[in-house]
């Protein structure tokens, strides 16, 4: 395999990261009644429905580090130590901040509002349904829902929200945007790719305001070429299962 089909397949893994997505000191971490309003969360990455046997399948991620303060959030994924992509959200101006490095490479969006849903246009409507039962995920107590996805081809899924970590609207940016609370168990599929994310751990910790900004040496360039960007990766990856 040449370099070149390589780097076409890690950035293609890096487009994955950044379309489902939708850090420490030991301080003591900014609390309410409502619950933890400044930390980390560590999930497990699972892909459920992929084989073994896919040529790439070492170089997704298998961990999601999720900070959050003053309802700022930043979803970072890295994998193989060539690539690392993060999602920042603005909750309350509902501005999101999409960066990726690859290599050498390094390039950011902005999506404000009701352009986010771009990124996850081609699930189509989601009905979610809460259901009787609850589980402690990560030691909070979390709700069950259901989700049903308009695509038939995609499965109802089963998702766990957590009350008690206060994050303003956590949801606004995902597929999942009518659920109130923290997602601490949730699945998606993106590019044909089933991802399951599971809350680990939870660290009450004090989060540096560095963490919410794009670093000065990404290229920015507009939504569009993003999109289209990672639908070419995508469909590379996706002729090579």
């Amino acid at each position: 395999m040449t370099f070149s089909c390589f780097h076409r397949i890690t950035f293609r893994l890096t487009g994955i990261c950044v379309a489902a997505m939708l850090a420490l000191s030991t301080c003591t971490p900014s609390t309410t009644e409502e619950g933890i309003s400044e930390g980390v969360i560590l999930y497990s990455v699972t892909y459920p429905t992929m084989s073994k046997q896919h040529a790439f399948a070492h170089l997704l991620p298998t961990q999601m580090r999720y900070t959050f303060k003053d309802n700022l959030t930043v979803s970072e994924l890295k994998s193989m130590g060539v690539m690392k992509t993060y999602i920042i959200s603005d909750n309350e101006s509902q501005e999101l901040q999409v960066a990726v490095k690859f290599f050498n490479d390094r390039i950011a969006s902005t999506f404000e509002g009701n352009e986010a849903a771009e990124l996850y246009d081609h699930l189509g409507k989601v009905e979610v349904t809460r259901e009787q039962g609850s589980k402690v995920i990560a030691g909070y107590k979390c709700n069950k829902v259901k989700v049903v996805f308009a695509d038939a081809n995609i499965p109802e899924a089963t998702l766990y929200y957590t009350d008690d970590i206060n994050i303003e609207a956590p949801n606004w940016a995902t597929p999942f945007n009518d659920i109130p609370g923290v997602l601490l168990q949730y699945e998606i599929i993106q590019n044909g790719i089933h991802m399951r994310f599971v809350a680990e751990k939870v660290l009450m910790s004090k989060v540096n305001d560095e963490d919410f900004r794009i670093p000065s040496d990404y290229k920015a360039v507009n939504k569009a070429e993003v999109l289209s960007k990672m639908q070419e990766i995508s469909d590379t990856f996706n002729e090579l299962d």
